[in-house]
């Protein structure tokens, strides 16, 4: 319980030095042998969804996993764990990241 408090102390107050010493929320997560199976599900889904509905692209996030590499999904991440961010300009989306 303490170690999830301090967890949320650290990341809403110092979250660029949280994770610069210690790590990001998304390395404590991949040691989970599940999550990516999860996320890759999610990540499906959302493709069959932009098949049946025949849609030019979709975004989404927050699963900690950014995606924009295909042209119609866009994972935007999240701006905690991996610092990622979806930019439209002209009617095209892309995946940024902060440096």
């Amino acid at each position: 319980m303490f170690g999830h408090w301090l967890y949320g102390w650290l990341v809403d107050r110092f979250p660029y030095l949280y994770q610069k010493f210690i790590k990001t929320p998304f390395e404590l997560k991949i040691e989970d042998k599940n999550y990516h199976l999860r996320i890759e599900k999610i990540h499906e889904k959302a493709r069959e969804f932009i098949d049946k509905e025949r849609l030019d692209y979709l975004i989404m996030g927050h699963t900690h996993e950014p995606v924009g590499d295909d042209g119609k999904l866009f994972d935007c991440g999240d701006m905690i764990d991996s610092l990622t961010y979806v930019v439209i300009e002209d009617g095209k989306p892309r995946l940024e990241q902060m440096p």
